[in-house]
């Protein structure tokens, strides 16, 4: 009778030991489950923020293109009457006046002369004849850039001409 039950004994401690090998197994598996869940998770909401703000960058680079020719220190006036054109020497000038705005640090804009045709030149104060782009703000390029651009008229007060011109905005990530 001793026998039988230390062999029972001995079959319920091995089978207890193989529930608790099970147990170990089960919460092992479940825990690297939930582990991947948490990863992918993450993923998705990291992939969802990056939409987020490329969405939000370029709602706010379009309210800049409607916003910018408008502003003071780059549009066109007769008489103190507002004109609907930017101002090619309020232009050249608009990087001091615009430095210290905090929405253009990231934002490089560039204001191309489209018609009539020019030299691919810089403009400056001394070359306004024959150049086609001013540099309006620079900012630290990187190589992962987006590009707004739309049409705008351009005004010069010396020749009282009108040209035909691109505003570009680019920002970088």
């Amino acid at each position: 009778m001793s026998e039988i039950n230390l062999l029972e004994k001995a079959l319920m401690e091995k089978r207890a030991q193989m529930q608790t090998y099970e147990t170990i197994l089960v919460v092992f598996i479940f825990i690297i489950i939930l582990f991947l869940g948490m990863i992918i998770f993450y993923k998705f909401t990291a992939i969802g923020l990056e939409r987020e703000v490329f969405e939000f960058e370029l709602e706010k680079t379009y309210n800049m293109i409607g916003y910018f020719p408008s502003l003071n220190e780059v549009s066109c006036s007769y008489l103190g009457t507002r004109k609907d054109c930017m101002d090619i020497l309020k232009l050249l000038n608009a990087e001091l006046a615009l430095k210290n705005l905090p929405f253009y640090d990231d934002k490089s804009i560039t204001v191309k002369i489209i018609y009539p045709s020019r030299n691919d030149l810089e403009c400056s104060k001394t070359n306004l004849e024959t150049c086609n782009f001013i540099n309006v703000n620079t900012a630290t390029a990187t190589t992962d850039f987006n590009i707004v651009n739309s049409p705008v008229s351009l005004y010069d007060p010396v020749k009282d001409r009108y040209y035909v011109g691109l505003l570009e905005i680019r920002w970088y990530k």
